[in-house]
């Protein structure tokens, strides 16, 4: 029987080489106010190489995340599109949740990760504890930018698992 964290171990091992289409891969960024931002690949977007470069590391900040609890409701602001309870899941427990939609695979293009789901009540780096806030000042998405705009990646990190 396949277990969960098979699953998840497998899923960052493919995204951390670039395999594409690998399974659905989430990381976690930060914007300049301090909101907390959860990209969801669609199995081929792109992910700052810093992500992989601990993944014990990644493997516990998403554990804290994962039990944070619930303490708000979600906005979708992507209509047109379905909505899993996954995306909701994370906004409801306070961050923006962003997809890639460029599903040419074509990983030239300067794509945006959109906007899919906005939180009412958000989290906030200085919400976490110090490990955590350390951990996530590296995933810091470009100067000037916050998370109520699509979010270009290629423009904040230098190197991606492609």
């Amino acid at each position: 029987m396949k277990r969960e964290n098979d699953s998840f171990e497998k899923s960052f091992s493919d995204a951390a080489l670039g395999l594409r289409p690998f399974d659905e891969f989430i990381w976690f960024g930060v914007d300049d106010v301090g909101n907390l931002g959860c990209f969801i690949t669609g199995g081929i977007g792109l992910v700052p190489s810093a992500v992989f470069a601990d993944r014990e590391k990644y493997f516990r900040v998403r554990q804290i995340y994962e039990s944070l609890p619930k303490n708000g409701t979600a906005v979708c602001t992507k209509f047109g599109y379905v909505t899993d309870l996954f995306s909701i899941g994370w906004a409801e427990r306070g961050f923006f949740v962003y997809e890639w939609l460029n599903k040419t695979g074509d990983l030239e293009i300067d794509a945006p990760y959109q906007l899919w789901v906005t939180p009412n009540t958000c989290l906030k780096i200085n919400d976490l504890d110090v490990a955590t806030r350390e951990w996530m000042c590296q995933f810091h998405i470009g100067k000037g930018v916050n998370f109520e705009m699509e979010v270009y990646i290629r423009r904040s990190f230098e190197k991606f698992n492609c």
